[in-house]
C-alpha cells in the first residue's frame, strides 16, 4: 500500500479530536492524555487529532504543545495516524 492510501484509509472515521487533559494545578495530565489515546484505538480510532481549539493550544507554551506532540506520537506508536497542528494564531 503506498502512503497516500494509507493516510486516506486512517481519515476514514472514526477521527478522534484529543483533548488534553489537565491536573488541578494547571499542568498537563500525561497519564490522563495516554490512557485518552488508549481508550480511542481500542474504541477503533485510526487518527488522532491535535487541534488548538480541542488540545486547548492557547493555555499551553510553545515547549508544552511540543511535548503533549511527542507523547502523542510516541505512545500511539503506529497503532494510529497523529495530526497535530503546531500552534494557535488569531487572525
Amino acid at each position: 500500500m503506498i502512503y497516500r492510501d494509507k493516510v486516506r484509509e486512517s481519515l476514514t472515521g472514526p477521527i478522534t479530536s484529543i483533548r488534553t487533559p489537565f491536573r488541578k494545578d494547571g499542568t498537563v495530565n500525561f497519564d490522563g492524555l495516554r490512557s485518552t489515546l488508549d481508550f480511542n484505538i481500542a474504541a477503533g480510532s485510526k487518527t488522532m487529532l491535535l487541534t488548538a481549539g480541542d488540545s486547548h493550544y492557547i493555555a499551553l507554551s510553545d515547549e508544552e504543545i511540543a511535548e503533549v506532540s511527542r507523547v502523542v506520537v510516541e505512545h500511539t506508536a503506529k497503532r494510529a495516524m497523529v495530526v497535530t497542528a503546531d500552534r494557535f494564531y488569531h487572525t
